[in-house]
């Protein structure tokens, strides 16, 4: 299989002391999630913060947690944060057991009922893409990573 470079998306300025959906990782091509986190810009103070990552796969419900969940329960410093892996520790540069996410799907991180008292970040995802590989005839079971993208007909 072709392995493709590592790549790192990044949220925009978030604020950590609501509850509340963050933000949306929606990616355009299947990718295997590797790691995930945050990077703080302003202080993170008085932290008790949970940061779930929610699956919203084609045609399933929105998971709960299901990508992960990030409790640090610390104080953070500017420039600081936290992080969490979808691989086993050794097993990050060709995961073998990373989440993946097909073209249509998305990682929704919300913060839940516990939150900072004051503080601002950046979420990132680490991933890698993967090609697109299947046909219709292919359920994703079987490794059709395009299940749920409509073939042009003519």
């Amino acid at each position: 299989m072709e392995i493709f470079p590592k790549r790192v998306a990044h949220s925009g300025t978030l604020v950590f002391t609501s509850t509340g959906d963050i933000y949306t990782f929606a990616p355009g091509v299947p990718v295997d999630i590797v790691r995930w986190g945050y990077t703080v810009n302003v202080v993170l103070g008085d932290n008790t913060l949970i940061i779930k990552a929610d699956s919203q796969l084609v045609g399933a419900s929105r998971g709960d947690g299901d990508v992960g969940t990030l409790t640090p329960a610390i104080a953070t410093a500017v420039g600081k944060g936290a992080y969490t892996e979808n691989v086993s520790p050794g097993d990050t540069d060709f995961p073998t057991t990373p989440f993946e996410l097909d073209a249509g799907e998305s990682v929704i991180f919300e913060v839940t009922d516990l939150v900072a008292s004051t503080g601002t970040g950046t979420m990132w995802v680490e991933y890698h893409e993967r090609p697109f590989v299947g046909d219709s005839n292919q359920s994703a079971a079987q490794g059709n990573r395009i299940a749920g993208m409509l073939k042009k007909t003519a």
